[in-house]
């Protein structure tokens, strides 16, 4: 197209656009990958003194089981099956739980649920409308039209 050819015109990932100087530059950028929520990360660091993680059973503490157990004993078990260890913990809830007990856990808490004053909600409603009128018609028009991953 000819709309292309014209200055400052860039294509990233088969996307083209017009470059403008509200984007930012790679050098500009790159001090950003090495920001992060500071709260957060003392919120983290507190919920792990807090709750410490449970630690996998290694190879040599997991008690050794039979192959195959016998007939009359598959209904005990069951029963006696032990609970595997979860490897995944709910931060959000161990935050609501602990929230009381420390300062910056209470800190984040507050502004995990707190709605900020920039929240335009007449915004809001209208993409929620705009999403349950057309989110029918684009699942279906991804779904066929999509090439198989």
């Amino acid at each position: 197209m000819f709309w292309r050819s014209e200055e400052g015109w860039v294509t990233y990932w088969g996307h083209s656009f017009k470059w403008t100087p509200d984007h930012m530059s790679s050098e500009q950028l790159e001090p950003l990958a090495f920001t992060y929520d500071v709260l957060a990360s003392e919120a983290l660091d507190r919920l792990d003194e807090l709750c410490p993680p449970e630690r996998p059973p290694s190879p040599e503490e997991q008690p050794s089981t039979p192959s195959e157990p016998r007939a009359q004993d598959a209904s005990s078990s069951e029963k006696e099956k032990p609970k595997k260890p979860r490897l995944q913990r709910d931060y959000y809830e161990l935050l609501k739980e602990n929230a009381h007990r420390d300062e910056k856990l209470r800190e984040l808490w507050d502004q995990v649920n707190t709605v900020p004053e920039w929240v335009d909600w007449e915004q809001i409603e209208r993409g929620q409308k705009v999403f349950y009128r057309y989110a029918g018609a684009v699942v279906v028009a991804v779904s066929v039209k999509s090439p198989p991953l």
